[in-house]
């Protein structure tokens, strides 16, 4: 390697180094360290918990991206989860709802057991 040819991918280098400086300046802010990796995630879920959405973009993310509507095709298993879990006696937690279902007005959404979610969703 000559010297031009060394100048020019150390300028090269530079660049790509510039703005990869200015892509993680404008990363979105994160709670806790995490980003949801899809809209229908969120952050706040405790352990042993997760949201119908949450579970089947898990679980099954490509047959999420088949349902024409998300979280009108999975009403059905959240209100047989609740059911159940009311019919057991077992605690629903309720969370913040990810950003997907807020542009629609809704705020919070129910978390249920990991165990009662295979129960209904497989897994």
């Amino acid at each position: 390697m000559n010297v031009s040819q060394y100048d020019a991918l150390a300028a090269t280098l530079e660049r790509i180094a510039a703005s990869l400086e200015k892509l993680v300046q404008s990363q979105p802010a994160t709670i806790d360290g995490v980003t949801p990796t899809n809209p229908y995630a969120t952050t706040e879920v405790p352990p042993g918990y997760n949201t119908v959405l949450g579970y089947f973009s898990k679980t099954d993310p490509e047959a999420l991206d088949l349902l024409a509507d998300p979280v009108v095709d999975t009403l059905r298993d959240d209100h047989w989860l609740l059911h159940q879990a009311n019919r057991r006696d077992i605690r629903v937690v309720k969370v913040s709802a990810p950003a997907a279902m807020k542009e629609f007005g809704i705020e919070t959404i129910n978390a249920y057991p990991l165990a009662l979610l295979k129960e209904r969703l497989g897994g």
